[in-house]
């Protein structure tokens, strides 16, 4: 057995104290990325070229959905794609349109047992519809009402999550709880069946879903009689709150997404900033802070946020200048191309946009690629071996889940697994040495080799 020397294990102990002695200056430093370019869709019969477009989302698996537009001489149509992770790479499933009439579609949100809300899908010049893709089948029109709402039009259906249940939107006419008569649009939480529904009160004449997490919070925004502005509101527990920040008076704006702790993403336009848009990070308390912009971006939005506190967005600068950002949970801001390890020579010019993030921290992203810059998908995958988890607290939820970022809560994590014998995460290394062969390569014996091996990840570069 080969084992380390006193003095190097005596250095080894001393990095891993000068981190932990830094605290909460850890988070300052931004994680590393490695890319991966998704492959192009099937091509069709006739297509000139196809654009991903610039939406999206990443599920907790890896998978990928998005829609592609593809081009022929007189005419162009979006097609649902998933982008299915192996172990090998990605593969590509084109999943069509629901009518040969569909001509636009945008993905709003997809959960991890592939149901797919497609919440913008405009037929030619009509009507904007709204589809779920489930199980092989596109379903249109099919969520039922409460008995006591009068529906206008078909709910809208706007987000899915994990536990299938599907948040949506009913415009609906005199509700019981609303005299005098007047239309508004509520806020709906369908479970499975698809048949139950709860409506979550009417907060306004017009409610506008953008995300829900595991929990069925919710997050939008909300428009009041006599105004025509919107406001950034979340609905946790079936209970509204309009979200504010101090100091700051918000003219409108949005809660794009809710992450499974709690956390919002969102943005705004206020009169101290000119009118111009601006990226807000609110806490599970409903607490809000201003991001950040590039120092040469005027304006900026903030599109996804982790557990940890790590948010995604753009920023958008003169000449049409768009680059897509993450945001640490001190507040930094930080170009995603400067954090991806691999992306020189990768044949991207830039990340335009962030799109989503997933509770492992992976990112997908949308730019151009390639002579033409044709627009592609990306998935930066954190590099950090040694980032185990979002807090050392069992109880906290971010428990055992890697945010992208090393501190002492992953140490702390790791001792805890160490100590308790958990193969799963403390078995590493057959060796210490790292010119050994059997180094980094799990030998299912959980011992000091294991221990000094996770110190070497700790206190290295991430990789």
């Amino acid at each position: 057995m080969v084992r380390s020397s006193r003095s190097a294990v005596a250095a080894r102990v001393a990095a891993v104290l000068a981190v932990l002695g830094a605290g909460f200056a850890a988070f300052s430093a931004p994680p590393r990325y490695r890319l991966v370019t998704l492959p192009e869709a099937p091509t069709l019969p006739g297509a000139t070229h196809q654009y991903a477009n610039p939406d999206g989302v990443i599920t907790d698996h890896g998978d990928v959905y998005g829609s592609v537009q593809f081009f022929f001489p007189d005419a162009s149509f979006d097609h649902l794609v998933r982008y299915e992770r192996q172990d090998a790479g990605y593969v590509v499933h084109d999943r069509g349109r629901p009518d040969p009439d569909v001509v636009l579609m945008r993905v709003a949100s997809a959960n991890t047992s592939g149901d797919v809300v497609l919440s913008r899908a405009l037929e030619g010049f009509g009507p904007i519809r709204y589809y779920l893709y489930r199980d092989g089948q596109w379903l249109l029109d099919w969520l039922a009402v409460h008995p006591d709402a009068v529906p206008l039009n078909p709910p809208q259906p706007k987000a899915v999550n994990n536990a299938r249940q599907i948040g949506a939107e009913i415009l609906m006419i005199n509700p019981p709880e609303l005299r005098p008569p007047f239309s508004a649009r509520q806020f709906a939480l369908y479970a499975d069946p698809l048949a139950d529904v709860e409506l979550l009160g009417n907060f306004g004449n017009h409610v506008t879903l953008r995300s829900m997490n595991s929990a069925a919070d919710l997050s939008g925004s909300v428009t009041f009689p006599g105004s025509s502005a919107a406001y950034p509101a979340v609905v946790r527990g079936g209970a509204l709150t309009l979200l504010t920040i101090a100091g700051v008076n918000i003219e409108r704006g949005t809660a794009t997404f809710i992450s499974d702790s709690g956390l919002v993403a969102g943005t705004m336009r206020t009169g101290t900033s000119g009118g111009l848009q601006r990226p807000v990070r609110w806490n599970a308390d409903n607490q809000g802070v201003v991001l950040p912009l590039l120092p040469d971006a005027p304006e900026g939005q903030c599109d996804g946020i982790h557990d940890s506190g790590i948010a995604i967005g753009a920023c958008f600068g003169s000449g049409f200048s768009i680059q897509a950002v993450l945001w640490t949970p001190d507040g930094s801001v930080h170009r995603l191309a400067d954090l991806a390890e691999n992306f020189e020579g990768s044949g991207w010019s830039a990340f335009h946009f962030a799109l989503s993030i997933n509770r492992h921290g992976w990112i997908l992203v949308s730019g151009g690629v390639g002579p033409t810059q044709q627009p592609r998908y990306g998935v930066l995958v954190p590099l950090c071996r040694a980032d185990l988890t979002g807090s050392a607290d069992p109880d906290d939820p971010r428990y055992g889940i890697a945010d992208g970022l090393t501190d002492a809560g992953d140490f702390f994590f790791f001792l805890d697994h160490f100590a308790a014998g958990d193969l799963a995460v403390a078995d590493l290394t057959g060796s210490a040495a790292p010119d050994h062969p059997a180094y980094g390569v799990p030998d299912g014996v959980i011992d000091a080799q294991d221990f000094f091996y996770y110190l070497d990840l700790f206190t290295g570069p991430c990789s």
